[in-house]
């Protein structure tokens, strides 16, 4: 790994990364006391946010620590991922129920969603076990520490207005950003499950890249971030729909196992049946609908050009002007 020891760049980077920091500290308290389910989903995007911080600049500070730190922050996003995918499908699941008065529908989807209230509860004592455990390492701690250090080692703070941090900030959106539009020829692949998964992913690490450089820019790239916020929206529901259809098999072969188990046979899952493939049939239906919406909003972004338009405008200098 190349040292980059541009004063600009990586003090810069240093503010990046302790705002981000501070904005998952911040979340912290709330999850910790379950008072909310908008704290698990802000300190998701918070940590996700934060680690993307530390990849873009950890060669400023080239360590196994950094490595070890970045390690940790990543292990608790996995697991307020898992926690923020159980809370969209136990709303998702309240709201269908909301909408729907037949009782013969009702008992499976009922059974759905204690399943997921049980797995969540799960997942929140895992959860806090992980917080408490970044806790006694003092990751955070850690490289705040670090940060200041580095800051006070750096002296005075730099102006941002330097054209090697504009560089670097163009050579760092253009990485995610080639491999996002990659997946362009498979927007319109209705049946591209796995692709258009990768290009959700792809989708995030831009917008958490971008966010990294919004500072650079005199709009803040905020146009750019609200069309990555819409697609985010837009390949998340259809994600969402897949592990739907994912689980719908495994749900029901291991509902009718417990059935068996508990009381012998599998007669109850008659009644649970009807309303279970009619919750993911409805997914499925909604997946359609979504894609549908996705490749209409694409296209009109592919005849904007801004793709091209992000690219001109990430490659501007203001400091040249």
């Amino acid at each position: 790994m190349t040292l980059i020891t541009n004063p600009a760049i990586c003090s810069y980077g240093i503010d990046v990364i302790q705002k981000n920091l501070i904005a998952f500290r911040k979340e912290i308290p709330g999850v910790i006391q379950s008072r909310d389910l908008e704290y698990v989903h802000r300190i998701r995007v918070a940590s996700r946010r934060f680690a993307r911080a530390i990849e873009i600049f950890e060669t400023c500070y080239p360590s196994k620590r950094v490595k070890n730190w970045l390690k940790d922050i990543l292990q608790t996003t996995r697991i307020l991922g898992q926690a923020r995918d159980l809370d969209i499908q136990a709303h998702c699941v309240k709201e269908y129920l909301q909408n729907r008065s037949e009782k013969d529908t009702r008992s499976g989807v009922k059974r759905l969603q204690l399943r997921i209230v049980q797995r969540r509860l799960h997942i929140q004592s895992i959860l806090l076990e992980e917080l408490d455990r970044l806790e006694k390492r003092k990751t955070l701690q850690k490289i705040d520490n670090h940060c200041c250090k580095l800051k006070r080692n750096n002296g005075e703070a730099v102006p941002i207005d330097s054209g090697s941090l504009y560089e670097f900030g163009h050579a760092a959106i253009l990485t995610p950003m080639d491999e996002f539009l990659s997946y362009d020829e498979f927007v319109d692949q209705i049946e591209a499950v796995k692709e258009l998964h990768a290009m959700r992913i792809a989708a995030k690490m831009l917008r958490y890249t971008m966010e990294c450089f919004t500072s650079l820019y005199t709009d803040g790239l905020t146009g750019y971030l609200s069309i990555m916020h819409t697609i985010q929206d837009h390949l998340g529901l259809i994600h969402d729909c897949d592990v739907w259809q994912a689980m719908r098999f495994k749900f029901i072969e291991k509902e009718r196992r417990r059935s068996e188990k508990y009381y012998g046979n599998d007669r109850v899952m008659e009644r649970l049946l009807p309303g279970l493939q009619a919750f993911f049939e409805d997914r499925q239906k909604k997946r359609v609908e979504t894609y549908n919406d996705f490749v209409i909003y694409w296209d009109e972004l592919r005849q904007q050009h801004i793709w091209d338009n992000l690219r001109t405008d990430i490659s501007i200098n203001p400091c040249l002007m």
